[in-house]
């Protein structure tokens, strides 16, 4: 029948005319009209193939003929006046109604064609609504009855919401049919014209003798649907719903006009229905969702005594509510109060008066949801000062009950906070504020180990060996390869955010204790950590918030990475140390911790980052290696020549060092590090101003990066000999103020000379202000003042007249024979044999008699043999050879410094 065109077109004729028939006014017409909508509302309900159900509907029209119908039949006076309007009305709605319930709106493989039509058709159903709700023929109110479950019915589908337009309609339910919204909800009160003329109606019918009792309970049951279809439009469901935000507009509709003036009374009479058992609970779902949000309905909700008074009597059990529903209402008063305070940013007197029975419920109470529920009104009301004692014991204990029994949650909590964020949010607050060994107590109590393995629940975090969800604490679960997106009904990004200020206050507290976590492949804080910088974990709180979304994103970072600092940032075994680098290793913690700088962090925002990123490359050479491939991979040179402009001089320098080791350990890297400073003009003028930078640091980093740009060839020759600037400012690093600039300027000078004598004129003024350096109070700047003056008469006598009249040979003889480290000793020996190459400074030498000068050190630095007896004695013969191997290297240089210029080397 669903597929024969045959009978399609007898059911069309029959419409057709018996609808003819019924705008005519004739009882003939309504009659045929309702055994043909009859057959037509059986046939659509039915459970079959939807291709066959689509066929029949689309064959007659459905459900447009039926509500063009109403539309009619509504619009003509004549017709309403009929006896049997009622009647038929009652059989288009139902009709109707069956299209809404039918297969369609069960199955998830709709075309967007259909859903475009059920929506169209659901709004212009929501239209009609007023008219059919106000019909004066209705006297015994079953067509109100149908109408509203109609309205009911297209709620239902759309908490279902296959066909994916649950926000559409909800949003337009808020924006043009807020008279059908009005007129339901005018049905959810006492009508006592409405209840007297039921009365009589039933007399006239002889269906009863007119007993008050039957037709109250008819009229409760009317009002009971209209309340329950108010709350399906905006209670949100504790699962996922794409129609939040619509649900949310009819929500912020209904509570503004609940609060506002000259609506008090019809207000009132509503919410006195908290105290009918028959409504308590989906009048409760109202007022949840209604203050969630419209503030003015919290403002009005908490100044009114009687409606404060009807919560805390149903809190205490003097409403009778159904069994099943006691765990659920709870929750929800709990929730109102929250919502309540969090709306308000302050604490109503009837809340403050009540605050005992939420501490009570809180570590009292036996069910996890109530626990759980209570926190978040206790963390609210700290937060607006409320002041109670609280053992550490007690709160701990109650926390631990909730973290190992999530099996009972009813409510959906507001404003998209977890179930668990309440008690994160006094656990850090608690750790904040409460003075002796809490951190250790968190531990030793086992709560720190079940809060993580609840985020990490939340989080899906992944097994980095099997890519999969890590398993609930509590049950077996068929996991999915890859990332899962997280849940927030559990653990909101708040919540989160409370976790990890946890985790630092923890961390600084309990450093030897919490550290090992970060040393074990499959620890759960480990694993958690890491996953929050998941690139697919960081989009969804990126996207998934609105306008928060950027910022929570950054603190979150910027906490995880703080969390990693620790281990580099406190004295700890060597061996743990390396367990930890080789867990963040395996975890990809840099190419992470990479890929956030660039996407999601601003420049102020890199210190932390930054300075993890320098540790982790310094500390190992996988972690090199490992940076060296995400250069290839990602942005990571405009992050780099990003971070070289910042106002931090602690993020400059950072970076400057990260290029400079990169480069002192190979060659191959010097194209990367160059293009981090080459500058848009390509004339190294960001390097150039590092170099003159303000702070210290920063200068002598970056005279250093220099130096190590010249370590292995001479590729930066032409650099310096081109950009006269970048020159200057490694010369004048010579005379800084600042010993470190000195050191990395002598370095980098040293190496400016080192492989052939291009720079030699150029360098040429640096010789007096190293001459100056060989008197320098660090070794270090002496040593490498030593190695420069040696380099530039390495490659020809172009400097030698200055070499000369700045009185090098008898300032290095000097320092090689009197100089108390045997560095600085060593460098000059080795200076003065370069030199010796010129025949001009050769002849200096002998002027100043090197020779005899350097016999003398050779005599005192010469190593004496062991005697028979010291050579049994094995801890002696390695103290000898520790504190007199330098000298034997001093002995050695000294030697064939003296043979070369007695010419026999």
């Amino acid at each position: 029948m669903l597929k024969d065109s045959k009978f399609h077109a007898r059911l069309n004729t029959r419409i057709q005319n018996s609808s003819t028939q019924v705008l005519d006014g004739m009882l003939e017409g309504a009659a045929k009209l309702k055994s043909v909508l009859r057959i037509i509302t059986n046939l659509i309900t039915l459970k079959c193939d939807l291709k066959w159900i689509l066929t029949f509907v689309k064959a007659l029209s459905i459900p447009q003929q039926p509500l063009k119908m109403i539309h009619n039949i509504l619009s003509k006076p004549t017709v309403r006046q009929q006896p049997w309007c009622q009647q038929i009305l009652i059989d288009l709605v139902i009709t109707v109604n069956a299209y809404f319930a039918s297969e369609v709106s069960w199955n998830d493989d709709i075309d967007k064609e259909v859903g475009q039509l059920y929506l169209n058709a659901m709004t212009e159903y929501m239209s009609l609504v007023p008219k059919l709700l106000n019909v004066s023929s209705d006297e015994d109110l079953r067509l109100r009855e149908q109408v509203i479950l109609c309205s009911m019915y297209t709620c239902e589908a759309m908490e279902r919401d296959k066909l994916k337009i649950g926000n559409q309609y909800f949003t337009h339910l808020a924006a043009k049919e807020t008279d059908a919204i009005d007129a339901i909800l005018a049905c959810c009160k006492l009508e006592e014209a409405r209840l007297k003329k039921l009365i009589e109606w039933d007399i006239l019918e002889e269906l009863t003798d007119g007993n008050e009792d039957m037709a109250g309970e008819r009229m409760d049951m009317l009002i009971s649907l209209g309340v329950t279809t108010v709350a399906a439009m905006v209670n949100l469901p504790l699962t996922a719903d794409d129609a939040v935000d619509g649900r949310r507009k009819i929500g912020h509709y209904l509570g503004d006009k609940m609060a506002c003036k000259g609506n008090e009374k019809q207000t009132d009479e509503f919410f006195m229905l908290l105290r009918h058992p028959l409504f308590c609970t989906n009048v409760l779902k109202i007022m949840y969702a209604c203050c969630q949000v419209s503030t003015t309905l919290c403002s009005y909700i908490s100044n009114q005594v009687q409606h404060m008074d009807s919560l805390m009597g149903i809190l205490m059990g003097k409403v009778e509510i159904q069994d099943m529903e006691v765990n659920s209402v709870i929750e929800m008063i709990l929730h109102i109060y929250s919502t309540i305070v969090i709306q308000l940013q302050t604490m109503p007197t009837a809340i403050t008066d009540a605050a005992s029975v939420m501490i009570s419920i809180f570590l009292e109470s036996t069910i996890a949801s109530h626990t759980a529920a209570a926190a978040l009104v206790f963390s609210q009301m700290i937060y607006c000062g409320l002041t109670v004692e609280v053992q550490p014991e007690e709160m701990l204990q109650a926390c631990l009950a909730v973290f190992t029994d999530l099996q009972q949650i009813c409510v959906r909590c507001p404003f998209d906070y977890g179930v668990l964020d309440g008690l994160l949010l006094l656990l850090c607050e608690m750790l904040a504020q409460t003075e002796g060994p809490v951190a250790q107590m968190y531990i030793e109590t086992g709560i720190w180990g079940t809060l993580w393995h609840r985020v990490a629940q939340a989080l899906q975090v992944i097994n980095l060996e099997t890519d999969t969800p890590i398993h609930d604490i509590d049950q077996d679960g068929e996991n999915v390869v890859g990332f899962n997106p997280p849940d927030w009904t559990l653990v909101s990004p708040q919540g989160l955010m409370a976790v990890l200020q946890m985790a630092v206050t923890v961390f600084t507290k309990e450093t030897n204790q919490c550290i090992p976590n970060l040393a074990v492949p499959d620890s759960i804080i480990l694993l958690t950590i890491v996953h929050l910088l998941h690139k697919d974990f960081l989009s969804s709180v990126y996207n998934g918030f609105h306008c928060d979304g950027p910022q929570l994103t950054a603190d979150m970072i910027l906490e995880v990475t703080q969390l990693c600092c620790f281990p580099f940032a406190v004295d700890i075994a060597e061996e743990l140390l390396h367990q930890v680098q080789q867990c963040l290793f395996n975890a990809s913690l840099l190419p992470r911790l990479i890929f956030c700088c660039t996407k999601y962090l601003k420049n102020e925002q890199l210190e932390i980052p930054i300075n993890l990123m320098l540790r982790l490359v310094l500390g190992s050479q996988q972690f090199l290696k490992q940076f060296c491939k995400c250069v290839k991979e990602q942005k990571t040179v405009s992050l780099l020549t990003q971070c070289t402009q910042s106002t931090s001089s602690t993020v400059v320098s950072d970076v400057v060092s990260i290029c400079s080791h990169l480069v002192r350990m190979s060659p191959q890297h010097a194209p990367f590090v160059k293009s981090v400073f080459h500058g848009s003009k390509g004339d190294y003028d960001p390097l150039s101003k590092l170099i003159k930078h303000n702070s210290a640091t920063v200068r002598s980093r970056a005279c250093s990066l220099v130096g190590n740009l010249m370590k292995h060839n001479s590729h930066m020759y032409g650099v310096l000999k081109q950009r006269e600037k970048l020159l200057n400012g490694l010369i004048a690093g010579l005379k800084d103020e600042d010993p470190n600039v000195r050191k990395g300027s002598s370095y980098a000078i040293g190496n400016a000379a080192y492989h052939n004598g291009d720079l030699y004129v150029k360098l040429k003024p640096c010789i007096p202000l190293l001459v100056e350096l060989l008197r320098d109070p660090v070794s270090k700047t002496k040593a490498n003042a030593a190695s420069a003056c040696g380099n530039l008469g390495a490659h020809s006598n172009v400097l030698c007249l200055e070499l000369k009249k700045q009185k090098i040979i008898p300032r290095l003889l000097d320092l090689a024979c009197h100089d108390q480290n045997q560095g600085v000793q060593v460098n000059a020996i080795l200076a003065l044999r370069t030199l010796s190459q010129q025949d001009e400074l050769k002849k200096e030498m002998m002027n100043q008699k090197a020779v005899d000068k350097l016999n003398a050190i050779s005599v005192a630095t010469t190593p004496r043999p062991l005697s028979r007896s010291s050579k049994s004695q094995s801890l002696l013969i390695n103290s000898f050879h520790s504190n007199n191997g330098s000298s034997s290297v001093v002995y050695s240089h000294c030697s064939k410094l003296v043979k070369m210029l007695q010419g026999k080397g």
